[in-house]
């Protein structure tokens, strides 16, 4: 199964406020690899859309010639702007604009993407043999306010409330994929009883939950902050097993937010049944909160076993919905 990597923004709709109802210029969204652009998101009259090609097989290898300009399917026969604006994975900030596409390595496939002048950098990091949560860097054509996630303090900010949320939640979501996988009729003790499944016979509960993950943004201009949780707890099979430290697991997530007062609310949460390579597991690596006139977004890496994706969700009514999904990319 392909592992894929997704970038998210959560969108905190305001309906009395229609965000860029009535704005001319789209604004767009992009991701930053190695100094160069993928403009992947485009908001044009409160619509979310993708006219950037996908990632595809042949582009940037030798021989292939890139476009001297961008071509107007590639953005919805609209202007694409020159001068951006981007966050960097440091931490500071910077205006580029952008050159002439060009073909770059997206996992195993290739991908249009734009050379940015001054080129947009990521700093070097010093190697850790436990490096400090990062967020890629991205940009957009508008200047707008954001709050970058991270681990620092995020467990300082998070209330004692938002972190009870985690064992409850990972036990009933727990018991329920157990049952229905039970109801679907897999008989795992055939399918697979070899790599040791949490449904299988010979593998009893531990009852430790390991959280991995916990970052937190905010505020925004209400005083709310956000968290992202990702937990885990693993099984013990028995010495006999052939592939006994292979441990099984259930991989757990959980999105909150938190009001002014340190109250909880539960924006999405998950859990999926896997082994110890995690092939069916999907996790996100949030990058940070953008403020916009009546709308909040989250912008995030989904992460699948072998790929990315770069997505834009929408918070709405209190639950996390997708406006758009694109590959950034895999194997």
């Amino acid at each position: 199964m392909k592992k894929r990597t997704v970038v998210f923004f959560f969108l905190l709709a305001v309906p009395w406020f229609p965000l860029f109802a009535q704005q001319r210029a789209p604004l767009w969204v992009g991701i930053l690899s190695n100094g160069n652009l993928v403009p992947f998101g485009m908001l044009h009259q409160n619509k979310w859309s993708s006219p950037w090609p996908e990632p595809a097989d042949g582009i940037g290898e030798e021989g292939t010639n890139a476009p001297k300009s961008v071509p107007p399917k590639w953005t919805a026969g609209r202007p694409l702007p020159r001068r951006w604006h981007a966050w960097m994975m440091d931490g500071t900030q910077r205006d580029f604009t952008i050159g002439l596409p060009k073909g770059i390595i997206a996992g195993c496939v290739g991908q249009w993407a734009l050379a940015t002048q001054p080129p947009a950098l990521d700093a070097e990091f010093p190697y850790t043999d436990e490096p400090p949560y990062r967020a890629p860097s991205f940009a957009m054509t508008q200047r707008l306010t954001i709050r970058r996630f991270q681990t620092t303090d995020a467990a300082k900010l998070a209330s004692a409330r938002t972190i009870a949320l985690i064992r409850p939640g990972f036990d009933r979501l727990e018991s329920l994929e157990i049952e229905k996988a039970r109801g679907e009729g897999i008989d795992v003790s055939r399918e697979r009883l070899a790599r040791g499944h949490p449904l299988a016979a010979d593998v009893r509960r531990s009852g430790s939950i390991v959280t991995e993950l916990l970052v937190g943004s905010g505020p925004d201009s209400r005083g709310f902050h956000y968290f992202y949780v990702e937990a885990v707890r693993e099984y013990v099979k028995p010495r006999t097993s052939q592939d006994y430290d292979c441990k099984p697991l259930s991989f757990y997530q959980l999105w909150v937010s938190q009001d002014s007062h340190g109250a909880p609310s539960i924006l999405d949460e998950r859990l999926t049944l896997s082994d110890c390579d995690r092939v069916d597991v999907t996790g996100f690596r949030p990058v940070a909160l953008v403020a916009a006139p009546g709308r909040i977004f989250f912008v995030a890496e989904k992460v699948y076993y072998e790929a990315v994706d770069y997505a834009i969700l929408e918070v709405k009514n209190g639950r996390m919905r997708e406006r758009l999904a694109v590959s950034g990319g895999g194997c």
